[in-house]
């Protein structure tokens, strides 16, 4: 497994080439690409900005209700990445039906023979922020990944993995994962915007990955909040690689 740069390891404000930069900085050798300029970017600027770094994994720039646009596809082909990651809400304002859209996607990225890797959003504050319920179960979240197309398949997120109470991944489809630890606090004051570094809350992330046996891709801290806590983005991003290399020296230990 392969550490990555996710923007979260810096302060919030910085550029995609910033991002970009600072995990070169403090020793990351791929990184998770902003893409919300993809668009109406050349391919050749974002390569020369990544360098010796891989393009590990992108958000797809559009969001239910939304477009995405067309020229995404191309351009992530065309700068290495093989999948891109979104998330499907637990609530909704209205009674709809999300998953032809998702399809949709699906169906335009494996034209440029792209992945798509889909998460869940499981705190309570998430699923009740809104008044129709949608993918709230583990079943509901494993069925619609299973409609959604053949080029789909897991984003495990272990901070929601764990608030979800969901079951080993085991025999899963995971095409990305996404490492933040959990407080010991009560569900209802569980809030998605804080989240601990990885080993330093309750979850036990090496036993997570342990269960997903042949994954060899991307592995991205993702820590909201804790903002305070640095006094810049290069001692943030550089703890953050740490703490996931920790937890992939705890898989490998345990498996020996």
């Amino acid at each position: 497994m392969i550490p990555a740069f996710h923007y979260t390891l810096g302060l919030g404000r910085e550029s995609w080439r910033e991002q970009i930069a600072l995990a070169r900085a403090v020793g990351f050798r791929a990184v998770n690409v902003d893409l919300r300029s993809a668009a109406t970017m050349e391919p050749g600027a974002m390569l020369d900005a990544l360098g010796e770094l891989r393009a590990a994994s992108g958000r797809l720039p559009a969001y239910p209700g939304g477009q995405l646009d067309p020229r995404i596809p191309g351009f992530c082909a065309a700068i290495g990445l093989s999948t891109l990651t979104c998330s499907v809400p637990p609530s909704l304002d209205a009674p709809a039906d999300l998953l032809p859209q998702y399809r949709e996607w699906a169906a335009m990225l494996a034209g440029a023979g792209l992945s798509l890797a889909i998460e869940a959003l499981t705190p309570l504050h998430l699923r009740f922020a809104k008044p129709y319920a949608y993918v709230q179960s583990f079943a509901a979240y494993r069925e619609f990944v299973a409609a959604v197309g053949e080029n789909a398949g897991f984003l495990l997120d272990s901070w929601h993995w764990h608030h979800g109470g969901y079951p080993s991944p085991r025999g899963l489809r995971v095409l990305h994962v996404h490492l933040a630890d959990a407080a010991r606090v009560a569900p209802e004051a569980v809030r998605d915007e804080e989240r601990e570094f990885p080993g330093e809350g309750v979850i036990d992330l090496a036993g997570l990955l342990g269960e997903i046996g042949g994954y060899t891709g991307y592995v991205s801290a993702e820590v909201f909040g804790q903002q305070g806590r640095f006094a810049d983005g290069l001692s943030r991003a550089r703890f953050g690689r740490e703490s996931v290399e920790a937890v992939l020296r705890q898989v490998v230990s345990r498996s020996q």
